[in-house]
């Protein structure tokens, strides 16, 4: 039988561009499994799992994201932060959740919570620990005491039990030099224009694309008998505004440089275990690692493809060598392990686990999209999950394995 220390909640972060249950999309199409016999949170559910993998903004910053996560968990209206959000330009506070565990830490059952986060659900739970250990000083010396979120006062690491990156882009990924910055101004202004036009109709009820912050689009529940388009005038007003926030744009968030900076001003909290999983399908030619063909979906071989042949064309402070070659077709396997500044061991056999260090588990044989069960095998994902669910019962809490 096994020795199961407890049963903990877990929460699922879905990747850039990605969906979770708050928005219809998932019925039409779930991020976790798009047909009914790949979906795979019905299947943890059905083993008693209890899962929650929220509908964070898909295109938003890892800050604001973190934010929403907070609301998501405990309930209340978003708060970005006084600070940050006159910083960055945009709305300080954003829609208002019920709140999944509202009890969290209050009760044995959810004493803590496990977090997984992939692709761009990585550098999500990075930021969303690292407030939740260490709080955010700015915003306490800048934000009434009445009016700060209890977020930004950090001290509640210890309800987080484990924290897994799935392909996360915890170091990042040269993809995000695959547009010139004139060229990514274009995309993003036809992304925002289409963002607008969906926020301002009741599309917006099925995929909410979350930039309600920067006046593009109002939220699902603000939506009331037959809406009216957003004027040109208020479209670029709010366009211009998200242009003006760079640091606070998930494209950049995925940048090297941008991943080398939040880690250089992130930690690891004692008490918490820390697992990177990745996965390489790549394999060796002459001068670099290109994507399988055959077992890769079809958009990762075409950006793995990009990634075999791209250097980094501005300073990063990283050797860059062959070493950053293999990857899922997303994000090379360096990307995806743990902060290269932070502590951290390769997984063996023999490993014991401990918190308050990176564990960079065994290269999983997949690309990207294997973590949602869209690609591989739908029972060796299962299994994958399983394991994941398993490791996190089977531990004990990390201030009693010290």
């Amino acid at each position: 039988m096994n020795d199961y220390k407890n049963n903990y909640p877990s929460i699922i972060i879905h990747g850039f561009a990605g969906w979770g249950e708050d928005d219809p999309m998932h019925n039409l199409f779930n991020y976790w499994g798009p047909t009914p016999k790949r979906n795979l949170i019905h299947y943890l559910r059905n083993q008693g799992y209890e899962v929650y993998f929220p509908s964070l903004g898909p295109f938003a910053s890892a800050w604001d994201r973190s934010c929403e996560l907070y609301a998501y968990i405990f309930g209340g209206t978003v708060d970005f932060g006084k600070v940050h959000s006159e910083k960055f330009n945009h709305k300080r506070y954003g829609r208002t959740y019920p709140g999944v565990l509202k009890d969290l830490g209050k009760t044995e059952a959810h004493k803590k919570v496990n977090l997984y986060g992939h692709s761009f659900g990585g550098p999500t739970i990075k930021c969303f620990v690292d407030l939740m250990h260490n709080g955010w000083q700015e915003e306490v010396d800048g934000t009434p005491e009445d009016e700060l979120s209890p977020l930004f006062k950090g001290g509640m690491d210890h309800l987080i039990h484990t924290m897994n990156t799935l392909s996360g882009v915890n170091n990042g990924t040269i993809l995000d030099q695959f547009f010139n910055d004139k060229t990514m101004h274009m995309t993003e202004k036809v992304i925002l224009k289409a963002t607008s036009l969906l926020g301002h109709s009741r599309g917006v009820k099925v995929f909410d694309l979350g930039q309600q912050m920067f006046d593009l689009g109002l939220y699902p529940e603000d939506i009331h008998g037959k809406p009216e388009h957003q004027s040109e005038a208020d479209f670029e007003k709010g366009f211009q505004k998200y242009a003006s926030s760079k640091l606070d744009r998930s494209n950049w968030e995925m940048d090297i440089i941008w991943c080398k900076w939040m880690n250089d001003h992130q930690g690891v909290a004692p008490n918490i275990y820390y697992f990177a999983e990745r996965a390489d399908n790549s394999h060796y030619e002459p001068g670099s690692e290109f994507p399988k063909m055959n077992t890769m979906f079809p958009i990762s071989h075409f950006t793995g493809n990009y990634i075999a042949k791209k250097q980094p064309v501005r300073e990063t402070g990283y050797e860059y060598g062959p070493e950053w070659y293999p990857n899922d077709g997303f994000v090379p396997v360096v990307g995806q392990s743990a902060p290269l500044n932070q502590p951290a061991v390769e997984v063996g056999p023999e490993t014991e686990f401990k918190p308050g260090i990176w564990h960079n588990m065994p290269i999983t044989i997949g690309d990207h999209l294997f973590w949602m069960n869209w690609t591989g095998n739908k029972y060796v994902v299962r299994k994958t999950w399983d394991r994941f669910m398993e490791r996190a019962r089977m531990l004990p809490d990390g201030e009693d394995n010290q």
